[in-house]
């Protein structure tokens, strides 16, 4: 498998994951909260209408400026943004509809913006090679934040994850448009500019939540899977446990620590602490999607169709073999080690990073963007020893025969 090939399956595996994540969106939509107990708002009718008057003047204003400049780029984007104004006004609709008293369960009331959410995130997995396609992901990823609505607690949260996953797409268009085609830098203004309205909207109307009626029953959407305990994961994945404050323990409870799949893949997500988590895949088609954990030790057995690792912090991840590229996303002081088998790895916005490789693995592809100080370790002889081979974090660009030529620069 050539580098270019490598690099194609990489994005592939990107696009799924980032399809997993509005899945997840979509099946927090489809589920009934309304048993979910919330400290938030638990707005009257006047005041759910006085809401979305605001939601008007704030969130409805930088939405419109983000349609009409998706207009002015035409195609694929300016019917993507229809349907991202279709999703806001149902959104804005429901913040009203939150204080009416009804019997209907809350996904049937929330089932118009989750297909609408789905249709969004279709224009973007259906035009991956458009010339527009980061316009569309960008929207793709960040349509995620509209999940809020039925976030028991800190649905601002949920609206910065959204508003930094399209970050990643709307850096790459200023890189591309910069000082040449003013329409799409302009585009990445207000398309930012909505997510900054949405998340300043909630954090100061449904900062504890949105409060709905408590009537109806939930549906199971997740089967659980078991985690198996087992004891301290080896120490080259295992970093020193950190004391625990207060303040952390505050934070360790607003988010629920759990591990289930869903189809083919398979979920793990904010534990705090946890040296012990152990899961078996029980296929190769399986993919594994490890979010916000921090201070633990995760143990996969067997080889994986996808491994990802996002939002993750001092925490170890060891694994067996992978059978399409690990990626590494916004994470911090990480140790990852590959048992056997990864063709490739690919580490985005990450700091601190080392990644241990097997001799099966010592010709695999890695990709770096906006990353700093990542080693790559690699066995030394036969006695459990390792070379630390540090990753370059400059390069020196030059056009040689109209082409561009890099090495790395070495600092000391």
């Amino acid at each position: 498998m050539d580098a270019l090939e490598k690099q194609i399956n990489s994005l592939s595996d990107r696009l799924e994951g980032v399809s997993s994540r509005l899945k997840n969106v979509e099946s927090a939509l489809a589920s009934d909260g309304t048993t979910v107990k919330s400290a938030g708002v638990k707005a009257t009718p006047e005041q759910a209408t006085n809401f979305a008057e605001e939601w008007d003047k704030t969130v409805g204003e930088k939405v419109k400026a983000y349609a009409q400049l998706s207009k002015t780029i035409g195609g694929e984007v300016a019917s993507q943004s229809e349907l991202v104004v279709q999703a806001f006004q149902q959104q804005r609709q429901l913040i009203i509809e939150s204080a009416s008293a009804s019997t209907q369960p809350l996904q049937e009331r929330v089932a118009p913006l989750t297909e609408t959410m789905k249709s969004i995130g279709k224009i973007a997995e259906e035009n991956r090679k458009h010339r527009h396609f980061n316009h569309l992901m960008a929207c793709q990823e960040g349509i995620a934040a509209l999940g809020w609505i039925v976030m028991p607690e800190k649905p601002q949260a949920l609206v910065d994850q959204g508003k930094e996953s399209s970050q990643f797409y709307t850096d790459k268009i200023l890189r591309e448009h910069k000082g040449k085609v003013q329409a799409h830098v302009q585009f990445v203004a207000d398309w930012t500019d909505v997510l900054k309205t949405l998340r300043d909207y909630v954090a100061k109307y449904y900062s504890g939540g949105m409060v709905w009626n408590e009537q109806g029953g939930q549906t199971a959407i997740e089967d659980t899977i078991k985690v198996e305990t087992i004891g301290e994961a080896p120490e080259a994945t295992t970093p020193k446990r950190q004391s625990t404050t207060t303040k952390q323990t505050k934070a360790v409870v607003q988010k629920e620590a759990r591990t289930y799949k869903r189809g083919n893949k398979i979920f793990v997500e904010n534990y705090v602490g946890r040296k012990d988590i152990k899961i078996e895949a029980a296929s190769q088609k399986q993919n594994f999607y490890i979010y916000n954990c921090n201070d633990c030790a995760i143990k996969i057995i067997g080889k994986v169709n996808n491994l990802m690792i996002e939002s993750c912090k001092k925490s170890g991840v060891e694994f067996d073999s992978s059978i399409s590229a690990v990626e590494v996303i916004r994470c911090e002081s990480m140790k990852i080690m590959c048992l056997k088998v990864a063709p490739a790895v690919q580490i985005d916005h990450t700091s601190g990073l080392e990644l241990y490789l097997s001799k099966e693995s010592l010709d695999a592809d890695i990709f770096t963007t906006c990353t700093e100080n990542m080693n790559v370790l690699v066995p030394k002889g036969d006695e459990g020893d390792w070379t630390e081979i540090a990753l370059p974090q400059q390069y020196q660009l030059r056009i040689v025969n109209g082409k561009i030529e890099s090495r790395p620069v070495v600092t000391f």
